[in-house]
């Protein structure tokens, strides 16, 4: 397995645990301090957002199994006037977006960075 391979699924289960036990609000602190140990050279935001993702789809594909979670999402799509695979996906793109965004950022903080070295 890739180093690659390997953060991401470090970070899935890192960004499951912070979600599960604190809250959706662990996914940046989680991306932020990964962006920050390891840099803009390894480009975390991607392996930080597909880390989320995954996560995230683990916690949907375990609802989906233990409960109603279809029609739920028909339901309330219903209400919204959307199908339910657009909020399906936007409960995804919601941590991927946050994984990705305070990544970014703490690579660019991060010592020896552009923007961290000035």
């Amino acid at each position: 397995m890739g180093a690659k391979v390997i953060d991401i699924v470090v970070l899935g289960a890192a960004f499951a645990a912070g979600t599960f036990f604190v809250g959706w609000w662990s996914v940046p602190v989680i991306a932020l301090a990964w962006g920050w140990l390891v840099g803009p050279a390894r480009r975390p935001a991607t392996r930080a957002a597909v880390g989320a993702a995954l996560a995230w789809m683990g916690f949907l594909a375990n609802d989906a199994m233990r409960g109603p979670a279809g029609r739920l999402a028909r339901t309330l799509g219903a209400v919204m006037h959307l199908p339910a695979a657009v909020l399906v996906g936007l409960t995804v793109l919601f941590p991927v977006i946050l994984a990705w965004s305070a990544a970014v950022v703490g690579a660019e903080s991060a010592p020896g960075s552009r923007a961290g070295s000035t």
